[in-house]
């Protein structure tokens, strides 16, 4: 076999690749993909997908559990997931260093499951802090201002607030893997600034999910419900979800696992709730008075409803109309009579 001279092969190659040999026409290059060495991806789309639902779900079980500590009843809190995202932490850091000298109440927690070192991070707004307090006082729950907790708000935060939202990530992750979150009092900062966190390092990759908290404190004038809003933050180092990135998918997530249904566990909450005591009100009329009336009144003085005295009553738990009932006497006591089954009226 001849060798050929480096002359050779150009020509040909240039005769290969001359006008009217082509062998189809030219395709345009692809587009380049920009990479930002600064912000590498390390959770997948299907990872970051799971991740949302998991924290969505977090979001309805810490309205239910903020809502039923706090006193948002009957209108509870409503807390919905607005994004996922994987950034750097010192990104994070910066985000959070962007809002004021206290930036927000920053608490971490711990998870043995995933490893002795393996902690995330919640983030939430301290004027939200301040609200959910003054509520849990008895306030409206107006979002207060950007300070930091007192000595006496502090361990009520941690209670009412820290607590429940700790109890709502363990049920959420169950779908995932089984968790025991608790918050670690010696790495919660107490000048509120994250800086002094060692969650992750500064390159580390962190996945943050934000999500809305929205209540109501009361009506407007026109009868429409004043509502407030805010945020809540998850932030979670790649490190510590390591361990169970392999479960980090939409098929485990979605797994069903049969299980016996427990009937010692049933039986147990059924005789808890007979023995609680719920208030029934019986309501035998009712008549609207001018103050220069009702002041007037003296002992002796009769009122009269618009009701009949041999109309039915209506019986409310909680101001809600649950049914209809004649008054009577059972020996030396009052009594009523049900005539309608224990269900919510529709009101007229």
């Amino acid at each position: 076999m001849a060798n050929l001279t480096q002359l050779q092969v150009n020509a040909l190659l240039l005769e290969k690749d001359g006008p009217g040999q082509s062998d189809g026409p030219v395709k345009a290059p692809k587009p380049a993909k920009v990479y930002d060495f600064r912000r590498p991806d390390k959770f997948s789309k299907d990872q970051l997908s799971t991740l949302a639902q998991v924290h969505d779900d977090f979001g309805q079980k810490a309205a239910n559990e903020l809502s039923a500590r706090v006193g948002f009843q009957p209108q509870p809190m409503r807390i919905t997931l607005e994004s996922t995202d994987q950034m750097l932490w010192k990104q994070y850091v910066e985000d959070l260093q962007l809002k004021e000298q206290l930036p927000a109440y920053l608490a971490v927690y711990q998870a043995p499951e995933f490893g002795p070192d393996a902690r995330f991070l919640i983030e939430i707004d301290l004027p939200l802090v301040k609200g959910l307090v003054d509520r849990l006082l008895g306030g409206a729950g107006l979002l207060g201002p950007r300070e930091a907790p007192t000595p006496i708000e502090a361990p009520l935060i941690i209670r009412n607030i820290m607590d429940p939202l700790g109890a709502a990530l363990k049920e959420a992750w169950g779908r995932v893997a089984e968790i025991s979150p608790f918050m670690d009092p010696d790495k919660t900062n107490p000048a509120y600034q994250p800086n002094g966190l060692r969650v992750a390092a500064q390159t580390d990759v962190v996945v943050v999910m934000k999500l809305k908290v929205a209540y109501e404190v009361g009506r407007l004038e026109g009868g429409s419900p004043r509502t407030v809003q805010s945020h809540i933050s998850v932030c979670i180092p790649h490190s510590t979800l390591e361990p169970v990135l392999d479960k980090l998918s939409a098929a485990t997530l979605w797994e069903t696992k049969s299980k016996e249904p427990d009937l010692s566990i049933r039986q147990d909450l059924t005789s808890s709730l007979q023995a609680v005591e719920i208030p029934l009100t019986a309501i035998l009329g009712g008549v609207e008075l001018p103050v220069d009336a009702l002041a007037g009144l003296k002992p002796g003085d009769i009122i009269r409803f618009a009701e009949r005295i041999d109309h039915p009553v209506r019986l409310t738990i909680m101001d809600r109309a649950v049914a209809w009932a004649t008054p009577g006497r059972v020996g030396d006591r009052v009594a009523v009579r049900l005539l309608t089954p224990l269900q919510q009226l529709m009101e007229a």
